[in-house]
């Protein structure tokens, strides 16, 4: 693969699904940042590939058990994503302006990770953390990309892009978040509502967790003495939903950290018409439909106060005894890497 673009003022926003990641969009208003680069799309570059994983059924099968020309269409299409994101990046550069990029996390990992995890039988604790030095030479030799990196790496992207790029990470309460995605994908999935328990269980457990966020976090994080050495300064900063919705002066602080235009933030607007979210994807809309009706941050989607005990009931009555289960069981494996990257949120001083 050719040399990826120096792109050093490229935002990437390290999300995973329902953690206000459009209400931060918004809240930036980037059509009217001055920096920053008009795009298509907001972001998703490597939606694509996750979109072959469901039509091949690759969730539901071990890497082992994958059909060899599915694989290699699964890696073309990675590359071919990766090419389309550093394109623009490339366009954005020669415009002099940046570019924010969203994506998220699980979409970043490599699949072989992803599958030796969602199809392990190891305990929780024992695989929260990058592949050991044990596990390298096997997940080497199952990597779908041919993007070169080392092991360590846990994505499918390159190393000199990953240090070319601002890193930022949105997290939110997985009491808060994980809810709202059962949700959201129950009303939208591939199959159908009817299918939905039986067959989308394990892109659930890829999705209902915060360890592809840490590894790319703990990445950065290891970093940092190699970016001091090349003269960048790309520690990652970590958002926390609840003060995107309730402290604007941390958003203030966020633009001024990365180059964004404080004063074009916007904590108000006017709700989309119903008109153009009739006219929207459906599969988009389910997923931005509550901002499109707001006109402003609602504090009702705050999580500080919420109690696992007493949303556990709620779950347990709106989505069955057992998938309420499930729920509880996903939550309380994520809070570890939820609370450790919560500890190194972005704060302003008392």
């Amino acid at each position: 693969m050719r040399q990826v673009n120096s792109c050093p003022d490229a935002i990437y926003l390290i999300t995973y699904p329902r953690t206000g990641s459009n209400l931060l969009l918004k809240i930036l208003n980037l059509p009217e940042q001055p920096h920053v680069a008009a795009q298509t799309k907001e972001g998703y570059y490597f939606h694509p590939p996750l979109k072959l994983r469901h039509e091949f059924g690759m969730f539901d099968r071990p890497l082992a058990l994958w059909d060899q020309d599915c694989s290699r269409l699964l890696s073309q299409c990675f590359n071919d994503c990766f090419e389309e994101l550093d394109g623009h990046l490339k366009f954005a550069n020669a415009m002099g302006k940046s570019l924010l990029v969203k994506e998220h996390a699980p979409w970043l990992i490599d699949p072989a990770i992803q599958s030796e995890w969602i199809h392990s039988s190891q305990d929780e604790d024992e695989i929260r953390s990058a592949p050991t030095s044990e596990q390298a030479e096997h997940l080497e030799s199952q990597r779908l990309t041919n993007i070169p990196m080392p092991i360590e790496n846990p994505t499918i992207l390159p190393n000199e892009f990953l240090r070319q790029v601002s890193p930022t990470f949105l997290i939110r309460n997985p009491i808060a978040s994980f809810p709202s995605h059962y949700r959201a994908m129950r009303d939208s999935w591939y199959g159908s509502a009817d299918t939905f328990k039986e067959s989308g269980n394990s892109y659930l457990k890829f999705n209902m967790t915060i360890r592809w966020s840490r590894m790319i976090y703990d990445w950065y994080d290891k970093q940092k003495s190699s970016c001091r050495e090349n003269g960048m300064n790309k520690r990652p900063i970590v958002l926390d939903a609840d003060d995107i919705m309730t402290r604007p002066e941390v958003v203030i602080e966020y633009c001024n950290l990365v180059g964004l235009d404080s004063t074009k933030a916007k904590f108000s607007w006017k709700p989309l018409s119903s008109d153009k979210m009739d006219a929207m994807d459906p599969e988009f809309l389910r997923m931005k439909d509550t901002l499109h009706a707001s006109d402003g941050v609602r504090q009702d989607k705050i999580a500080a106060g919420l109690s696992l005990v007493k949303e556990a009931v709620k779950w347990k009555k709106e989505f069955g005894e057992a998938e309420g289960a499930k729920l509880v069981k996903w939550v309380q494996a994520a809070m570890p890497d939820y609370e450790y990257m919560w500890a190194r949120r972005l704060t302003l001083p008392n």
